[in-house]
Formats: C-alpha cells, sequence, structure tokens
C-alpha cells in the first residue's frame, strides 16, 4: 500500500490525487481520508504537510515521501484541442 510506514526506512509514503475545484486546489489522500485545499500550490504542499502529520501523528517537519497524481480537467482538454 502506498500509505503505510515502511519499517526499513521509517519514511511514510503518501499519494495524493490533485485537482481544482471552484478555483482551489483539491488534494485528497488515495487509501486514506485526508482531504485539504487552497488557493496557491505552495500552500497547498504546507497544507498537504500539515494533514499529512495529523493523519499520522507525527511531530511538525517529520520527512515522508509525496506521490501527486493529478486529474485532468476533461473539459478544459477538449476545448483546447
Amino acid at each position: 500500500m502506498v500509505h503505510t510506514l515502511k519499517e526499513a526506512s521509517g519514511l511514510i509514503e503518501v499519494k495524493f490525487e490533485i485537482y481544482e475545484s471552484d478555483g482551489y486546489l483539491c488534494a485528497s489522500g488515495v487509501g486514506t481520508s485526508i482531504h485539504t485545499w487552497a488557493k496557491t500550490w505552495k500552500k497547498l504542499m504546507k497544507n498537504i504537510q500539515d494533514a499529512v502529520e495529523l493523519y499520522y501523528n507525527m511531530p511538525p517537519n517529520t520527512e515522508f515521501k509525496l506521490l501527486l497524481e493529478t486529474r485532468v480537467n476533461q473539459g478544459a482538454e477538449a476545448a483546447g484541442s
């Protein structure tokens, strides 16, 4: 599973699906109930870090591996073709 603690390295890997909704960048954890949003990428990354730390009860600024997957807006994609 992507979001489980890896005993050998001590790192947690978390996969997020990133998409836009109503002018916000949204992140939903795959296989977890972690969800957050923001107006900017910088703020979204900070919100994801905070949410992961809270979900896994980790100390602040704990290192973890973040895997991002983006969802393309099909309406925008069709308009651009």
